[in-house]
This record gives C-alpha cells, sequence and structure tokens, in this order.
C-alpha cells in the first residue's frame, strides 16, 4: 500500500489542488501529527512512502518520525531549493545521525550557510534566488569562528571560519556545487571548510561556489572525505540540517549512519499512482 505524505504549502499550496482526488485514508498533512505517529502500527513491511515537498520536509520527517526511515521512499521533490534531489540518481542513500538527536541526508553546516539558511526560513516568500540574495545580505552580520575538528583520526584547528559544512550530496543553498565529488551511496562525507577569509575572500569564495569551482580558491576553502568527524563546540552555535536551523551546545558528532531506501520520483508518476483507488 501507498502513502502520501505532503507538505500542504508546497508548490506555492497547489498540492493541495492536485492531491484532492487522492484516497484520503492514506493522504497525510505534514502538520497532522496525530496521523503520522499512528503510520507507526499501521505500516507493513513493502509498503511504500510517498514525500511530498522540499529538502526541509523530508528532514522533518525523518527527524520527527524516524521509524519511516524503514520502509521504500519515494521522494517527489517540490522545495524551494531541492538540493537533495539534485544528487539523488540511485535508488539509496546514507542518513546521518548528529548527537543521535538529528539526521541529515543532504548537508549539515554551521557558520555562514547557516545563518543565512535562518534568514531564508524566516521570509515569507522563498524563491531559488533567495539564498544567493541573503549571502549578500548576510555578510556584514556574519562573525567568523575558529574550531577544533577531528576526522580520519587527526586534530586539527582553523580560524577565521566562514564554513564549515558536511556534505552527503553536492549541492546546497539552492543549487550551489559545494561538494562535486561527494557521493550518496557512501558512507564518508565531504568535509567543507572555508577558513582565514575576510569579505573580499568570501565574495571570490562564493563566486566559486557558485560555479562549482571551489578547487581554485586552495588557500581559502578545501574538501576532504572523512567517516569520523567531531567538532568541538566551545558556545551555543547555529547550525543548518538539510536547510532547517537549530541551536547547539554540544560538541558535534556523527554518531550512526543508515543506508535507507530513497529514489527520486516525479509529479507525473505521484499523480497516477495515488489516484489509484
Amino acid at each position: 500500500m501507498n502513502y502520501y505524505i505532503f507538505n500542504p504549502y508546497a508548490n506555492n499550496g497547489q498540492i493541495n489542488y492536485k492531491l484532492n482526488k487522492f484516497d484520503k485514508k492514506r493522504l497525510i498533512s505534514t502538520e497532522n501529527s496525530k496521523a503520522l505517529k499512528s503510520l507507526k502500527r499501521k505500516l507493513k513491511k513493502d509498503d511504500i512512502i510517498y514525500f511530498i515537498g522540499g529538502d526541509g520536509t523530508l528532514c522533518y520527517i525523518l527527524n520527527n518520525y524516524h521509524f519511516l526511515s524503514n520502509y521504500q521512499i519515494n521522494y517527489v521533490a517540490m522545495g524551494t531549493g531541492n538540493d537533495f534531489n539534485k544528487s539523488l540518481n540511485t535508488n539509496q542513500a546514507y542518513l546521518y545521525t548528529i548527537n543521535k538527536d538529528y539526521h541529515f541526508i543532504n548537508s549539515f553546516g554551521i557558520g555562514f550557510d547557516a545563518l543565512v539558511c535562518h534568514k531564508v526560513n524566516n521570509q515569507t516568500k522563498k524563491s531559488k534566488s533567495s539564498y544567493l540574495k541573503q549571502s549578500y545580505l548576510s555578510l556584514k552580520e556574519f562573525e567568523p569562528i575558529s574550531l577544533d575538528i577531528s576526522y580520519n583520526n587527526q586534530n586539527y584547528h582553523y580560524d577565521n571560519v566562514w564554513l564549515c559544512s558536511l556534505q552527503n550530496g553536492h549541492y546546497f543553498g539552492g543549487g550551489l556545487n559545494i561538494a562535486k565529488d561527494a557521493d550518496i551511496t557512501k558512507e564518508e562525507v565531504d568535509l567543507c571548510i572555508g577558513y582565514n577569509c575576510n569579505i573580499f575572500n568570501v565574495l571570490i569564495l562564493l563566486f566559486f561556489v557558485k560555479i562549482g569551482k571551489t578547487h581554485w580558491f586552495k588557500n581559502h576553502f578545501f574538501t576532504i572525505k572523512a567517516k569520523d568527524i567531531t567538532i568541538k563546540n566551545h558556545s551555543v552555535i547555529l547550525s543548518q540540517i538539510d536547510g532547517d536551523t537549530a541551536y547547539l551546545n554540544d560538541d558535534i558528532t556523527i554518531t550512526n549512519k543508515t543506508l535507507i531506501n530513497i529514489r527520486k520520483s516525479s509529479l507525473d508518476e505521484l499523480m497516477k499512482e495515488g489516484q489509484h483507488k
């Protein structure tokens, strides 16, 4: 049996009209927590879950109803950025757990990208240009941080850090190719760090991120594949988790990695499947 979990605000609310002929018993809004919780006792091994929304919707569901990651997921991307969907070219992907409480499937970041996501999420209206616009507006507000990071059995210290992102997928920020060699089917994440930067350096970095050429900026940016990562957190810090934001005050560590079944689906496929009674 198929179940359809949808963000009622997806596609600027147009999704509600497109789903009005679906079986109401299998159609569940992300705002209906009671119905989502009840799925835990209803679902059978071969049932299929359709997610309809953006990266934020997927992140919200996997964080608050983690049991759904045990089932086949068909992802219909209808968000603002759809970054994870751009990397989803297989039927499986790793889901990572941070500090035992948070799960991410595309990216986890602290620093400048978290501030930008925070500002975008607080906008009344979003568009594909929102991330780039807020990036430039946030330049004067952001204060660089110092980080102690352990990865691949080594300890490192970085000053004037603007960006620290763990990338499972290639993209973040609405289509910016930050990690061109990332692979969602491998256990390693791509650790991306922008450091020793001033505002001028950051403007150049943003340009290179936009065109997918960050390897041209080696003095202030690098990526490395790593399995075990710990970021020492010396204060409360704003983070972004697949585009959603949260404040963390503990050391940040990947505590679990789970390979889940998730495939890219289309609106056309959804409409054909969902109207079968």
